[in-house]
């Protein structure tokens, strides 16, 4: 999840209040099919479906967070806000001061490990770190998220000085393959008192357990060194996978406010906002709906995610309106048009209703929701797999719902 703001106006607040949501799916665009228009009256003549809690209570709680990470911009040296940072000359620096890191892993590439290496640090101002694993990972610094990736073209470049400490340390990565090769490669760099940069590489004398056996400890096994294999000079952006940097407009920064950890929170696939700036997404199978504060443009913050705690999901058309959260459903708990309400004031959804059932599904079934130009009703906007939602009649008067 990336964020385009201009970089000028970093002490605003973002304006989220637009009620209109965006499908990610754009073949559903070039395939539309049928467009029905809903009056407001339609909820009053439908039944309740039955409240239902989607997890147990302490994973639907459970809290995300992820500081966030300035984009690499195509021509641009990093963003003013790194470069006028503390911490940008070091980003700069890192790379280029302290020796080069190793990729490294267990004995089997198709065997999630935990690899780790704890340190002392005797002083610190600030510090990076610089990561990429083929396939992905979840870095921990004493105890304290850093972020993940599913990506090694990409990789990740997070600031962790405030996870960083004077004394001992503990650096931890959670690692997996999905085939093929496989790898990490890591670099931490922090400055010291006296203003040198000290490092910690990867290399050969990392502990490696598997993930589902801890206490098999042995030593990393080096696969390559940095620059060579298939990942190229990955810090850079310079691998075989291609570059990851954006192209826009100037006066423009790009920040990724999330990286979304797949195997527990899905593929997000659509998109809206609440009244008060937070984002309401889903994943396109069964991992459910979830709410995002992002954190404030040019500030320290973390972007959070939480679970909505409802049994609902594969939403391909999400829309704040009429004090309600808007979900348009393709497959899941069923194909449909429902509508969630907080009805205790509690600031949680707590209460489902299914407004019509949808007679379709897959890549051109259910999709967009808008609202309607005077403001009183909302169009769903559906591929050409999806019925309309009356049976037609022929040598008949103009139908409606």
């Amino acid at each position: 999840m990336r964020r385009l703001h201009r970089s000028d106006l970093l002490t605003q607040s973002p304006n989220f209040q637009s009620p209109n949501s965006q499908s990610l799916s754009s073949k559903s665009q070039r395939f539309l099919g049928s467009l029905t228009r809903l009056a407001l009256v339609l909820p009053a003549l439908i039944p309740v479906v039955g409240l239902e809690r989607a997890l147990a209570q302490d994973s639907a709680r459970k809290i995300y967070s992820q500081a966030a990470i300035a984009a690499p911009i195509q021509g641009r040296a990093p963003t003013a806000a790194n470069s006028q940072a503390p911490g940008g000359s070091l980003k700069d620096r890192m790379l280029r001061e302290g020796g080069k890191p190793s990729w490294i892993w267990g004995e089997n590439s198709d065997t999630q490990y935990v690899i780790r290496k704890s340190f002392d640090v005797s002083s610190k101002t600030q510090a990076w770190l610089a990561a990429s694993a083929d396939n992905s990972m979840a870095i921990t610094l004493n105890g304290k998220s850093l972020g993940r990736s599913d990506s090694w073209e990409e990789g990740l470049k997070v600031d962790a000085s405030s996870a960083l400490v004077v004394g001992k340390n503990e650096l931890v990565f959670e690692v997996s393959n999905a085939g093929g090769i496989a790898g990490l490669v890591a670099k931490l760099a922090w400055v010291d008192s006296e203003g040198k940069v000290q490092t910690l590489l990867t290399d050969g004398t990392w502990e490696v357990s598997p993930k589902d056996n801890p206490s098999q400890t042995q030593s990393a096994k080096m696969i390559a060194k940095y620059g060579e294999g298939p990942w190229g000079d990955v810090f850079d952006g310079q691998s075989n996978g291609g570059s990851s940097e954006f192209s826009i407009p100037p006066g423009f920064v790009i920040d990724q406010l999330f990286r979304v950890p797949k195997d527990e929170l899905g593929s997000w696939v659509c998109i809206t906002s609440d009244p008060k700036g937070r984002l309401i997404v889903s994943d396109q199978d069964n991992k459910g709906l979830f709410r995002v504060t992002p954190a404030k443009p040019g500030s320290q913050e973390e972007t959070t995610v939480e679970r909505i705690p409802l049994n609902i999901s594969s939403a391909q058309g999400l829309l704040y309106a009429f004090d309600s959260l808007y979900v348009c459903v393709n497959g899941g708990i069923g194909s449909g048009l429902y509508r969630l309400k907080d009805t205790d004031g509690d600031d949680q959804y707590d209460e489902i209703k299914k407004l019509k059932d949808l007679r379709g599904g897959g890549e051109h079934g259910p999709h967009a929701l808008r609202l309607s130009p005077d403001g009183k009703s909302i169009y769903v906007c559906c591929g050409n797999h999806t019925l309309p939602p009356m049976d037609r009649k022929t040598n008949a008067p103009a139908q409606t719902m």
